[in-house]
C-alpha cells in the first residue's frame, strides 16, 4: 500500500503543475488504492459539505453612484449577462 504523498504548499501555479507532473505515478497509484478501498468521494458531495459548512451568506447593502450602476448594467448587457 502506497502512502498518500506529502503535498507541499506551492508558491505558484507553475510550481504546483510541475510537482503534480513529477509525482503523477505515485499519486495515480494512491488514488487507485483509495478507490479500491471505497475511500473516495464525488465532487458534488464535496461541494455540498463545503456549502453546509459555510452557512448562509448575510445580505449586505452598499451605496453605489447611479452613474456606476448604469455603466455596470451596460457592460453586463454587452457581455450577455442581462
Amino acid at each position: 500500500m502506497i502512502q498518500k504523498p506529502n503535498i507541499p504548499k506551492f508558491e505558484s501555479e507553475a510550481a504546483e503543475s510541475q510537482w503534480w507532473d513529477e509525482h503523477r505515478e505515485e499519486t495515480e497509484q494512491w488514488m487507485e488504492e483509495a478507490a479500491d478501498r471505497g475511500q473516495t468521494t464525488i465532487l458534488s458531495d464535496v461541494l455540498q459539505r463545503a456549502s453546509e459548512r459555510a452557512g448562509v451568506t448575510p445580505a449586505v447593502s452598499i451605496v453605489i453612484d447611479p452613474d456606476d450602476i448604469v455603466r455596470a448594467r451596460s457592460l453586463a448587457a454587452k457581455k450577455g449577462f442581462l
